[in-house]
Formats: C-alpha cells, structure tokens, sequence
C-alpha cells in the first residue's frame, strides 16, 4: 500500500468516495474495509427517507478529519474502499437481498470488514446471514431503539420492526443477539426476550449512566461479533435524523465506551450504521453518522 503522507488532506479535489480518500487509500484490493452503500427503503412507519442516508453520510464524510485526534490515528491509512450503491432491492426483495447477502459475503471472503450504510434496518439481514454462513458462531451487537423482534408489521415479515426476529430465524442455533439501548417494544418483543436464550436485552435507562453494564454487554457476546447500529439507539437531542425517535436515548460517548470495549475484547467482523433519515438544512445527523462509523473503523484496526 501506498504509504505516502496524507498531503491531499486540503486538496479539493473530488473522489466521491466515502472520506473522499484518492486511489492509493480506496483501491479495492489493499483497502482494509469496504464500504457498502444500501439505499433500501420500503416499510417505513413514520418519517420516511432511509433511502437518502448513505448518501448523506458519504457527503458528510467529506467533512471528517481525517486524523482521529482522540485515537490519534488516521484510520484511512488502512485502505476504505467505496462500492457502488446496491438498488437491486427497488423492483425484488428477494434480489436486494441476495445483492447484499453476495457483497457482504465477498468483502468477507476477500479479507475486509464491510461497513454496510443503510438504508432501513431490514438491510442487516443479509449482512448477518452472510457473516452467519462464514462464521457459524457469529453474535450481534444490537444498538437500538427499538426491541425489532415483531414477527411481522403492516402485514410483512420484513418490516424494519422485524429485523433481529428475521436474523433468529437464520440458523438451526440462533445467534446471540444483544440489544444496547432499548426503550421501545411490544408485548410481544418483551415476552420473547425474557424468555429467549439468543437474546439479551439492555434498556437505556440502565446503560445510560452505568458503566458497569458494559461487562454484562461483552459476556452476553461471542468471540465474533457483527454490529448493527440503527441511529435511532442515540437520544434525538444529538441525532434528530431518524425515522422514529425516542427521547431517553444514549450518547455518543456513552455508545463508544461499550463498543471500545468490545472492539478490544472480541473481533468486531463487520459492521452498519442504518436508519439515517436526513433532515433538509439540519446535517447535524448526517455527520454524526459519518464521523460515527468512521471513528469505529479506527477502532478496528
């Protein structure tokens, strides 16, 4: 890889790439992550927009430093290729759903960690079944709003209410699943996580100011572990751009203590960051999500 200093760092030149990083750092075959752009949005129950968010997050991106100055990293350095949006989705969920099931499997297969952008929270389906076909013993690090184990709303089994009920049914021996942030579920999703061995349930209310959960958070995990963060985990007052905001929610600080901590403890293999709904005129929400996954990725390596 090319290791020269990062001197296009005040260039305004334009890569349209996730940093806006230049060849030598988003070349597809040295780059260390692999950036996987799903503009899927088809069951949303409130504020509609999912389908924008990785574009916003990629334009945000623009505007990150690309020096981490509290990790004191340029995470960069480790490669971040940036593929083409995947919109097979729009006319057939099952092909936007072999779509990312294929690319997420080959990031895997070609040695990446795949950083899916959403897009609603249905696009982490594919993605863990890919992990699960690699990795049987793969667990989920849920950070969430929402319990997302509904069998079914409106009438579909693949609603974004649904997601973690979906990735349960994906193996004879369902994945652990452990859900950070919670404030919101049905009766339904409290009964079946209370009574579930796969699942273990942290309500924000007890992680928000208590670090001693973070322990029980890592023990409920695997060796392995694949991420999902739908943004709606994070109190609206610093990420108002979700679809469906609950007040109560968790900090950036706070969200990063429990995945530092996992990041150290177990192997993160691959990750997403969904349910971004940008906001006209407020991009307070796109770049907390961009400077999120891209602190993440500095974590990683």
């Amino acid at each position: 890889m090319n290791t020269q200093p990062l001197d296009f760092e005040n260039s305004e030149q334009s890569y349209n790439n996730f940093l806006n990083l230049p060849p030598q750092y988003s070349g597809p075959g040295a780059s260390r992550f692999v950036v996987l752009p799903v503009p899927y949005e088809a069951t949303t129950s409130y504020r509609v927009g999912t389908a924008l968010g990785p574009a916003a997050m990629i334009e945000a991106s623009w505007q990150v430093e690309l020096f981490d100055v509290e990790l004191g990293k340029r995470a960069c350095e480790a490669g971040i290729h940036t593929k083409k949006p995947i919109t097979k989705g729009r006319r057939s969920f099952k092909n936007f759903y072999e779509a990312v099931r294929k690319e997420v499997g080959a990031a895997l297969d070609g040695g990446h960690i795949p950083v899916v952008l959403g897009g609603e929270h249905t696009v982490t389906v594919p993605a863990v079944h890919a992990a699960l076909e690699r990795h049987p013993e793969v667990s989920v690090l849920q950070f969430d709003a929402h319990a997302d184990l509904r069998n079914s709303y409106d009438g579909s089994l693949w609603s974004h209410a649904s997601p973690m009920r979906r990735i349960l049914a994906l193996a004879d021996r369902p994945p652990r699943i452990a859900q950070v942030g919670i404030r919101s579920a049905s009766s339904e999703e409290w009964n079946l996580s209370l009574h579930s061995r796969s699942v273990s349930t942290f309500l924000a209310k007890d992680v928000v100011d208590n670090k001693s959960t973070d322990k029980k958070i890592l023990a409920s995990l695997g060796d392995k572990v694949y991420l999902t963060i739908d943004l709606d985990a994070f109190d609206p007052s610093e990420v108002p751009g979700v679809g469906t905001p609950e007040p109560g929610g968790l900090s950036f600080r706070r969200a990063l203590d429990i995945i530092s901590l996992v990041a150290e403890k177990r192997q993160i293999i691959g990750f997403d960051v969904v349910e971004l709904c940008p906001i006209h005129g407020q991009n307070i929400s796109d770049f907390f999500a961009a400077k999120l996954a891209y602190r993440i990725m500095g974590l990683l390596v």
